[in-house]
C-alpha cells in the first residue's frame, strides 16, 4: 500500500508535530485534522466531459446528483468545510457535470501525516480497515460512474475502481484508511438516484418487467467474520499455502454458528419470499487484498414468483448488512427454468475452491441431476480441482468413463507441468551455487565452429562431440554449457537402441544442441543418419505398425554423447574405423569445473 511514497518526501516538521499532539490529545476525527490544516483555495470549476476520470473526494466533490441537490452541508462534515471555504458551490439548478481543474493539491503536511499515521502506528489498524478503505473507495467511484451513465455494467464500474485504487498515491491509500478506522466512509460517498442505491447487479427492470418471473437470486455478503478471533489470526498469520488455510479455516469450528445462523434466516427469508430451496455457502475469498476474509453465498430458488425490488430487499438484510451483489434467475419461458436453478444450487455444492462450510435443503443428486457440462464449466472456471471433478463426475453417472479419461489426461499435464516449475527452481538454486566451468579446449572449440554455417560452401553431414570419463566429473552440466542450457535438449539414452525425439518433434527450432546422456558406440553406429544431422528428413519412432513414426529434421544440430567407456565393448575394425571417421573423441579424466 505504501509502495510510493517517494513523492510525499517533503513532510512538514511543525504541521506533523501539531497534528501528532492532536492525536496524543483524543482528537482523532480527520474532519478536525482538515479543518485545522491550512488549504490553499482552488482555481475555478470548468465543464468537463461526464465520461472523464472521477475525482476523489478529498481532491473536491462535484455536485452532479440527477435530484438536483448538491453536496450534505450538514456541521462537522467534509463538505462542509468545503462548502465555507469556497471550494464548492451548491447550485439553485441542476448543474452540468463538472469537476475541480488546476487546483491546488492538499496540504502536503495533511498528505504525510497520513502516510506516517498508518506506518507508524500499524496498532490502530487492522486488514479490516484496510478492506474497508479499499471497498468505500470502490463504491465511490462506482456510485460516480453510476451518476454519469446509468447504462454502464456493474462489473465494469467495480473493475474500474479497483483499477483507480492501484492508481492512488499513498497519501491518498491512507486518507481512506483514517476514514475507516475513524468510521465514516460513507460521509465520503456521493448522492445518487435510486439505480445508483440499489444493490449491485440488480436493475427495477428485472423486476417490474411483466413477462418475467424471479425463478432464483444467488445473493453475496460480506462482512468482518472472523475478525479478531485468535484462531483465526492464527491461521491467517501462519507461513501456509492458500489452500491449507482454507482447509484450516474450515476446520477451526470459528464459522460454524455462522453457517448456521445464515442457513436459518435464509431459509425463513426465502419461505416468505416464495422461494423455498436454499443453498448457502461459507467461502474463504481466495483473491481478496486481505489474507483470511471470509464472504457468504446463498441460493434462493422456487416455482417462479412476481415480487417488487423494495418487497424483495427488504427480507434481505442479515445481521444489518445488505447484499453485496445479487443475480437473478429470471425466466420468459419454461423450457429450462429447472435447469438454470438447479445449476445455481449445484454451484454452493459441490466443494469449491475455498468452501468452508456448505449447506442446503435442495441436494444435487438427489433432488436435482447434476449434468456433466455444470462440471466442465466450474473446472474450466478454477471453481473446483480436478479431483472433485473426478469425484463429481460419477456422482452425475453421465459419460463417466469419457469424463474420467478426460480428467485423468489433464491431471497429468497438470502434474507434468508441476514438475517441470519444481525442476526449474531446483536447477535454479544450483546454477546460483555451482562453480564456474573451464573453457572447452582447443579440440572442443574446433568441433564447434563447423556449425558456424557458411551458406555458399554448405556441409552436408556433421560430427558427434563424444566426452568420455569417470562419473561425477561434470560432464553433461561442462557440456550443457557450450550451447546454453536452454537450447540444449537431454535426453536420456541409457540401455536405448533408438532415441526418443517425442520433446524434440514438438518445439525443434528451440534447440541448437541434443545431449545423449549415457549412450554408447552402438547408438551412433546404428543411427547414422540421425547422427550425421544431414539435409534429409529422417524417420523415427518406427514400429511394425509405423503408426507413431514421425519425420524430423536434425540438420546443422549439435550432437553430443557423455559415456564412462565409450570404446571398451568395441572389437570390430570396422566399425572402430567408422567411429574414428564421425566422432570428435575428447577424455575427461579431470573434473570440468574450476
Amino acid at each position: 500500500m505504501l509502495d510510493r511514497m517517494s513523492e510525499d518526501a517533503d513532510i512538514d516538521e511543525a504541521q506533523l508535530a501539531l497534528f501528532k499532539k492532536v492525536e496524543l490529545d483524543g482528537f482523532c476525527d480527520l474532519r478536525e485534522r482538515i479543518a485545522a490544516s491550512a488549504r490553499p483555495a482552488f482555481n475555478k470549476l470548468e465543464a468537463v466531459d461526464s465520461s472523464a476520470s472521477p475525482v476523489t473526494p478529498f481532491q473536491g466533490k462535484s455536485n452532479d446528483s440527477k435530484n438536483g441537490r448538491g453536496c450534505k452541508t450538514s456541521a462537522g462534515t467534509i463538505e462542509a468545510w468545503l462548502v465555507k471555504n469556497g471550494v464548492i458551490r451548491i447550485p439553485k439548478v441542476k448543474p452540468v457535470i463538472k469537476r475541480i481543474v488546476k487546483k491546488s493539491k492538499p496540504s502536503m503536511s495533511f498528505a504525510n501525516y497520513c502516510i506516517w499515521h498508518v506506518a507508524n502506528c500499524p496498532q490502530q489498524y487492522s486488514w479490516i480497515h484496510g478492506r474497508e478503505a479499499y471497498d468505500g473507495f470502490t463504491k465511490y467511484i462506482t456510485a460516480r460512474t453510476c451518476t454519469q451513465d446509468t447504462n454502464i455494467p456493474y462489473d465494469l464500474r467495480r473493475s474500474f475502481g479497483r483499477q483507480q485504487w492501484a492508481n492512488l498515491p499513498p497519501s491518498e491509500k491512507c486518507r481512506w484508511m483514517l476514514a475507516a478506522r475513524n468510521g465514516y466512509i460513507d460521509a465520503l460517498l456521493p448522492e445518487s438516484d435510486e439505480n445508483c442505491q440499489m444493490v449491485p447487479g440488480v436493475r427495477e427492470a428485472d423486476f417490474t418487467d411483466g413477462n418475467k418471473k424471479l425463478l432464483g437470486a444467488l445473493i453475496t455478503y460480506n462482512g468482518d467474520w472472523g475478525h479478531g478471533d485468535q484462531k483465526v489470526c492464527a491461521i491467517v498469520d501462519g507461513s501456509f499455502s492458500s489452500d491449507k488455510k482454507t482447509e484450516m479455516l474450515s476446520k477451526c469450528g470459528v464459522f460454524e454458528d455462522l453457517a448456521d445462523d445464515f442457513f436459518d434466516w435464509m431459509v425463513r427469508a426465502g419461505f416468505v419470499m416464495g422461494l423455498p430451496r436454499v443453498s448457502i455457502s461459507v467461502e474463504h475469498s481466495l483473491h481478496a487484498c486481505v489474507d483470511g476474509r471470509v464472504h457468504l453465498h446463498c441460493y434462493l430458488s422456487g416455482t417462479g414468483v412476481k415480487t417488487s425490488m423494495g418487497d424483495f430487499l427488504q427480507g434481505l438484510y442479515f445481521r444489518g448488512l445488505r447484499p453485496s451483489h445479487i443475480s437473478l434467475t429470471t425466466v420468459q419461458r419454461w423450457g429450462k427454468r429447472e435447469t438454470r436453478a438447479c445449476e445455481g444450487h449445484y454451484y454452493l455444492q459441490f466443494p469449491k475452491n475455498g468452501s468452508l462450510i456448505r449447506k442446503s435443503n435442495y441436494q444435487s443428486a438427489v433432488d436435482f441431476v447434476i449434468h456433466r457440462k455444470w462440471i466442465i464449466t466450474q473446472l474450466g472456471q478454477n471453481k473446483m480441482t480436478l479431483e472433485v471433478a473426478m469425484s463429481e463426475a460419477i456422482r452425475s453417472h453421465q459419460g463417466v468413463r469419457g469424463a474420467m479419461q478426460e480428467f485423468q489426461f489433464q491431471m497429468s499435464l497438470v502434474v507434468k507441468k508441476q514438475q517441470e516449475e519444481e525442476s526449474e527452481r531446483i536447477k535454479e538454486a544450483i546454477r546460483r551455487a555451482a562453480r564456474p566451468f573451464k573453457q572447452p579446449t582447443a579440440q572442443i572449440s574446433k568441433w564447434m565452429n563447423q556449425y558456424d554455417m557458411d551458406w555458399e560452401n554448405p556441409k552436408t553431414r556433421f560430427k558427434v562431440l563424444v566426452l568420455d570419463g569417470p562419473s561425477r566429473m561434470g560432464k553433461t552440466s561442462w557440456a550443457k554449457s557450450f550451447f546454453g542450457e536452454d537450447q540444449t535438449l537431454v535426453l536420456n539414452c541409457q540401455g536405448v537402441t533408438t532415441p526418443c525425439f517425442g520433446q524434440y518433434s514438438l518445439s525443434p527450432g528451440k534447440y541448437k544442441c541434443i545431449l545423449f546422456e549415457e549412450g554408447n558406440w552402438e547408438l551412433i553406429f546404428k543411427n547414422k543418419l540421425i547422427f550425421q544431422a544431414g539435409p534429409e528428413m529422417i524417420q523415427v519412432g518406427q514400429s511394425p505398425t509405423m503408426q507413431f513414426v514421425q519425420y524430423i529434421l536434425l540438420y546443422n544440430k549439435a550432437m553430443i554423447m557423455t559415456t564412462n567407456d565409450f570404446w571398451e565393448t568395441v572389437e570390430d575394425d570396422k566399425i572402430r574405423a567408422y567411429l574414428e571417421a564421425n566422432i570428435v573423441y575428447e577424455t575427461v579424466h579431470e573434473p570440468c569445473f574450476l
